[in-house]
């Protein structure tokens, strides 16, 4: 499970990137004992920084870019069970210096999960509790500063997940203490909040106590976005693909040609499912089903596979029955597996190359263009995700290297 907390942070900051001639410079937070200290822009080969760097003050979290790239927004990193005012900080990233700070008054006990640009001068802002359902959707003027608008979330739901359009949020909502139909919320620019109900993808988690001891249900769909397109999937284990029209809320439902887990009982146990938009009608769908504690009382997580989805058909593809996580660039879909390595599929499902045979792989991410990957070892390899091939092996700890956004969990 160690092993398996650090992954997640690194997946987690996946890019739907498009082929490139090469790496190109990324942005990356410095920290000091977990605490961000600084805005960095790094050559992407070598990880060496760039020019000069922008004090952070602690701001590290749901950071995310203005639709022409110019400035950044990363909110305030606090820890579970601390209050204290939270705010905002905005870096001018041609100048690479702090613009302004926005104070969030008044939302001392929230934590800032992720943020939006709605245009280029407001901000969207979601801020979730801390062992609490529900929420908090802020709109706050990045410009002159301040709060706009406010609107709480549903208490009786928990926010699972979430991904971007093109000017706010898509939200997945699962009830509190039952699996049952997931709500989809959308939020755009102005902080109007729609829903609708997928009522064959089911969600949440539920407890039970018998004569045979505790038993806990969970599960999750994945969802992608295709925000050119505006539609969300969402893609459950053994359900239908949900195919969500988001301007007008209107749902219709693909047959998915894969087998519905084996029901059992465990101590732990549910699908987890990840997805990805890749284009053209694909999703690539991944994740986790639980499968109880081991001899030790550790969770045993057993891998979904990587399939290709085609949200037109239904029709499902397995690519890597071993995959729990993807990474999409440079046209290339990348598994990874310990004492594997890597391997690059195309977006039809076939291999074209695998790298670094019988690492213990840590982490490995998008940034740049290339394929940023640690071993457990701690030596750090950067790939070219067409071809495998690498491009550089910097030396010393990798920073925290940003995306477009950070991801809503």
């Amino acid at each position: 499970m160690a092993r398996l907390a650090l992954l997640l942070p690194l997946l987690a900051l996946v890019l739907g990137a498009a082929a490139s001639a090469g790496p190109t410079p990324v942005l990356a937070i410095q920290s000091d004992r977990g605490r961000p200290v600084a805005l960095v822009r790094l050559d992407g080969v070598s990880l060496r920084p760039l020019g000069r760097s922008v004090p952070l003050g602690n701001h590290g979290r749901a950071w995310s870019l203005s639709p022409d790239r110019s400035r950044l927004v990363l909110a305030l990193a606090g820890e579970a069970g601390q209050t204290f005012p939270l705010s905002l900080r905005f870096v001018d990233l041609r100048a690479m210096r702090v613009a302004r700070d926005v104070r969030l008054r008044g939302e001392a006990d929230g934590r800032v999960r992720a943020t939006a640009w709605a245009g280029h001068g407001r901000v969207l802002v979601l801020l979730t509790y801390d062992g609490a359902p529900g929420g908090r959707l802020l709109l706050v003027d990045a410009g002159e500063g301040g709060v706009l608008l406010r609107r709480d979330l549903p208490t009786d739901r928990w926010v699972i997940g979430g991904s971007y359009t093109r000017d706010g949020f898509v939200l997945l909502l699962a009830p509190q203490t039952s699996i049952r139909p997931v709500r989809l919320l959308v939020v755009d620019r102005g902080l109007r909040v729609r829903s609708v109900v997928l009522d064959r993808i089911r969600a949440g988690s539920r407890q039970r106590v018998d004569g045979e001891g505790y038993t806990m249900q969970r599960r999750e769909p994945g969802l992608a976005v295709d925000s050119a397109g505006g539609r969300a999937y969402v893609v459950g284990a053994g359900e239908p693909v949900a195919s969500v029209d988001l301007r007008r809320l209107r749902v219709t439902y693909r047959p998915l040609a894969e087998r519905a887990p084996a029901a059992a009982r465990k101590s732990l146990d549910g699908p987890v499912r990840t997805a990805e938009w890749l284009g053209n009608g694909l999703v690539a769908v991944s994740g986790t089903t639980y499968g109880g504690l081991d001899e030790r009382r550790r969770i045993v997580e057993e891998p979904a596979g990587l399939h290709l989805v085609d949200t037109r058909t239904g029709a499902s593809r397995l690519v890597d029955p071993e995959a729990s996580s993807v990474l999409h660039a440079g046209g290339r879909l990348v598994t990874h597996l310990d004492g594997r390595g890597l391997s690059g599929f195309d977006l039809e499902g076939r291999q074209r190359w695998a790298a670094l045979a019988g690492a213990q792989i840590a982490g490995a991410q998008v940034a740049g263009g290339s394929i940023v990957v640690v071993t457990d070892p701690g030596e750090v390899f950067i790939l070219d995700p067409a071809s495998g091939r690498v491009l550089g092996r910097p030396r010393g700890p990798v920073p925290q290297l940003l995306g477009d956004a950070a991801p809503i969990w």
